[in-house]
């Protein structure tokens, strides 16, 4: 909202909409450059295709833009962030619309997320399907967890 004199109009209120592109948390929305607003139609709340991001308010720029960044990396494997977290211990916690979920601390969390990318993209490109998630905790290297697959039940006739 802006307020401003005319001389000729008098008083001249001018409201723009905040525009969302995801939910923070479950009771507020966030635009592209990070604020945090709260909806004045609570419907707006419930738009399944936005991400959502959780962390401190004051974060929310940092998780924005963090989010935007995985996205593009990622954008060539056909992955979109779907949550995003930012734990008090700077832990970032990153769910995939595949079902991909990846851990990765702050020390180095751009180089991990960007390494993982190029070697889910090529090395691991054949198996992606079957991971579940991934930690990049590590200083050297990092864990990944596999899906469990049920062994097919032979019918008897």
């Amino acid at each position: 909202v802006s307020v401003t004199r005319d001389w000729q109009q008098g008083i001249v209120i001018t409201a723009l909409p905040k525009q969302a592109v995801a939910n923070f948390g479950t009771e507020r929305l966030v635009d592209a450059r990070g604020a945090v607003f709260v909806p004045v139609d609570s419907e707006e709340l419930t738009r399944s295709q936005f991400a959502t991001l959780q962390g401190e308010i004051s974060q929310a720029p940092v998780i924005m833009q963090q989010m935007q960044q995985i996205n593009d990396w990622y954008a060539p494997l056909d992955m979109r962030v779907e949550d995003i977290i930012l734990t008090p211990r700077m832990t970032w916690l990153v769910r995939f619309d595949s079902g991909l979920r990846v851990i990765v601390d702050n020390e180095n969390t751009a180089q991990k997320l960007l390494n993982l990318s190029q070697l889910l993209t090529n090395q691991l490109s054949t198996r992606r399907e079957e991971m579940q998630s991934i930690d990049l905790r590590y200083k050297n290297g990092f864990t990944i967890t596999w899906k469990v697959v049920e062994p097919k039940a032979e019918v008897s006739e």
